[in-house]
């Protein structure tokens, strides 16, 4: 059995050595953020670990019983009595901090039970999900394209399948639109794009699609203007003026 000495001289040794551990630890490179959180959960342990060192020599260190004379003192006032009749005083007092730890501990049993009742529960999920998962990473790309294109249909064949939000009661055509509107919009020349969608006169819908026109070819690359030509000279000009030029013989 261990004197008290030599425990303390054991638990100084291994709080120093838990030291020498924390700092390598948090010199180590952590090129991932996995390798972070990794890192962060053993510097947890050897922190935790370390505290307990620190207070089991604390416990150590303190002088419970007292001087001599106070040990003689008590042995004197407990020779030949009985337990009931000693002083309350001289018997030890319980330390609040295990009561705590052990509040500790069965929280912790209490929600690893509640922890393995859910994965029991779970238990047939769990394993069709795993299933599931080794059934797709045993197919090829194009097996898992086709799936893929299967499971967007079904859900396009499940939106179509919705009621279609009509809150004024319209007509409406194959395509859950107006067809009215739809209609006039073809007769019109113009797409019935998301631009027309409150526009309900016609005169509108021209303006409307004009100034898209405009707007479009403006937006279109001009070969004769931005279209840039360079002459033997290093001059550079744009498409038109080359040509013109061209055609004077001045290049």
């Amino acid at each position: 059995m261990e004197t008290l000495l030599e425990q303390q001289r054991r638990y100084h040794e291994e709080r120093e050595r838990l030291i020498d551990a924390q700092t390598k630890e948090m010199l180590h490179k952590k090129s991932t953020n996995r390798e972070q959180i990794n890192s962060d959960h053993r510097l947890k342990i050897l922190l935790d670990r370390y505290m307990e060192c620190t207070s089991t020599l604390k416990e150590l260190y303190e002088d419970r019983d007292g001087t001599l004379e106070e040990r003689a003192q008590r042995l004197f006032n407990s020779k030949g009595k009985q337990i009931s009749e000693l002083d309350p005083s001289l018997f030890a007092k319980s330390k609040p901090g295990r009561n705590k730890d052990t509040e500790k501990q069965k929280e912790i049993a209490t929600l690893e039970a509640q922890l393995y009742r859910f994965a029991e529960i779970l238990s047939e999920q769990r394993q069709s999900t795993k299933e599931n998962v080794q059934r797709k990473q045993a197919r090829t790309v194009g097996e898992r394209e086709e799936s893929d294109n299967e499971i967007s249909e079904s859900e396009s064949e499940d939106e179509d399948n919705d009621v279609i939000y009509n809150p004024k009661n319209l007509p409406l055509g194959w395509d859950g639109k107006e067809w009215r509107h739809a209609h006039g919009m073809r007769c019109l020349g113009i797409p019935n794009t998301a631009h027309f969608a409150n526009v309900t006169q016609i005169e509108d819908a021209l303006t409307l699609w004009n100034k898209l026109k405009e707007e479009k070819s403006k937006e279109r690359f001009q070969a004769s203007t931005e279209e840039e030509y360079e002459d033997t000279q290093g001059n550079v000009v744009n498409k038109k003026t080359f040509e013109d030029l061209k055609r004077q013989g001045l290049l």
